[in-house]
């Protein structure tokens, strides 16, 4: 019980601290905010189909871990960092790494909507790693 309640804060302060200057417009001109289902959403984990604000909050949270690279594909070193540490994944080969990161900018290399794109990733990583059998299946 108390781990959940840890993993279940541990979570929320991380969100708090990526909505911070994150915006869902490329004119930063709309302020992306905490709502009740946005978190919802994020903690039930990978979801096909989200609120506007989980997928926003999920773009905030990639943004804020330098998950994305200046030109809007996915950070090899950080994306395995940030894994290896959200999921106690250890020992990730580089190679299997370079795959998914590979498939995954090819998935969501048309989507233009900075939200849409940090859903897709996530869902596309998420799938990746179950495949190979990194993280365990729901």
């Amino acid at each position: 019980m108390q781990t959940k309640t840890s993993n279940f804060e541990i979570l929320m302060d991380m969100i708090r601290e990526s909505v911070h200057e994150c915006y869902e417009d490329e004119a930063n001109t709309i302020k992306i905010e905490i709502t009740e289902e946005g978190f919802r959403d994020i903690l039930q984990g990978q979801q096909e189909e989200l609120s506007r604000n989980g997928k926003c909050l999920r773009y905030c949270i990639l943004r804020n871990n330098n998950l994305f690279t200046p030109d809007n594909l996915l950070s090899e070193e950080d994306v395995l960092k940030f894994f290896e540490n959200l999921f106690a994944v250890k020992a990730i080969d580089t190679n299997v790494v370079q795959q998914i990161i590979k498939k995954c900018d090819e998935v969501m290399k048309h989507e233009q909507d900075r939200c849409e794109r940090a859903h897709t990733a996530s869902v596309c990583i998420l799938k990746q790693l179950k495949q190979f059998e990194l993280i365990e299946p729901n």
